[in-house]
């Protein structure tokens, strides 16, 4: 399994030759949307997570230096065991004062504040 951490998004690749008998159909991430469902090409299955959206969970470190960005992959197909993959990426925050006591971290063209 593949993760990728961009500025904007977190790319995941799952290769199908180690990971036997997965299947796209039966794979969804915690927040079970339309928009959210993963592709599958040359042998990988693939998710394209924009940060922010389908259910990724933003935590801060104590000292408010590095957010963490969390979510989960789950695969519940009706005949086997169910599998879960966690993916977690951290970025350094570069906080800006906005003077109303908020801190902001930016987001490609958005800004997610505290």
């Amino acid at each position: 399994m593949d993760v990728t951490c961009n500025q904007n998004d977190i790319q995941m690749q799952i290769n199908r030759s180690v990971h036997r008998g997965l299947e796209p159909s039966d794979l969804r991430l915690i927040e079970n949307d339309s928009n959210c469902l993963p592709s599958s090409s040359n042998g990988s299955i693939n998710f394209n997570i924009t940060l922010g959206t389908c259910g990724t969970l933003v935590v801060f470190s104590n000292d408010r230096v590095k957010s963490f960005y969390r979510n989960e992959i789950i695969n519940s197909p009706t005949n086997s065991t169910d599998t879960e993959f966690d993916i977690i990426c951290s970025y350094i925050r570069q906080p800006t004062e906005l003077g109303t006591g908020e801190y902001c971290i930016s987001l490609g063209g958005s800004a997610l504040c505290i």
